[in-house]
């Protein structure tokens, strides 16, 4: 299965105006929804892309690869995110820099995905990342093969779990000093996505159910 004219559609709709920190803010924390006005980008903020990838699976259902992190010292320790890194100096743009992140972490050819747009940057205060999420697809399933230094476990998503509502719960997250708060998240395959990837999901979710409407 590969939709090409739903593919079509996405791709015009990303050259469109976004919705943007309104959409993303539905998966917020409520610090960040009460402090909107606050989190502004610093000069100094890490620029980062990530890589939404589209892909056919078995069952005649569009899926995305998301990965858990490694534990490392750093605040995203232990999380569910989205193929992507820090742009390096020779990245040409955004996009370089998300197709070789993906390909770093998961195998993932560059030369076989097509890049179909961009959806709205997202800084990340905890980290100091400023975020650029490229939408892209490729005709088959590729051959993830994760890259053990980075990634602890592939996830292979059905977007229509991020699409159905059911998955859309609350969660009880851990700070740092032991004290938990309570998170909009996904649910997806037993496990919680909150946090930055959860906002960058939430407009692509937005989006991808206006394409599916048309």
């Amino acid at each position: 299965m590969f939709d090409s004219a739903l593919i079509s559609r996405l791709r015009t709709r990303l050259t469109e105006p976004l919705p943007g920190l309104d959409v993303q803010l539905q998966m917020a924390p409520l610090a960040r929804r009460k402090n909107v006005k606050r989190f502004r980008v610093p000069e100094d903020a890490r620029q980062s892309a990530v890589l939404i990838l589209l892909y056919p699976g078995p069952d005649d259902q569009w899926y995305l690869p998301l990965q858990v992190r490694n534990a490392y010292k750093g605040v995203h320790s232990r999380q569910i995110g989205l193929p992507g890194g820090g742009v390096e100096t020779y990245d040409a743009n955004y996009e370089a820099t998300a197709l070789r992140e993906a390909n770093e972490e998961l195998a993932i050819l560059p030369q076989d995905v097509q890049l179909l747009g961009r959806i709205s940057p997202l800084y990340i205060p905890p980290s100091n990342y400023y975020v650029q999420p490229i939408v892209g697809t490729i005709d088959y399933r590729p051959e993830f093969v994760p890259d053990p230094t980075e990634v602890s476990l592939l996830l292979e998503v059905p977007v229509r779990d991020f699409l159905n509502p059911k998955n859309n719960i609350p969660a009880q997250i851990q700070r740092p000093d032991g004290q938990e708060y309570e998170v909009p998240s996904f649910r997806i395959l037993e496990r919680t996505v909150w946090g930055a990837t959860a906002m960058i999901m939430s407009e692509f979710r937005h989006l991808f159910r206006e394409v599916l409407a048309d």
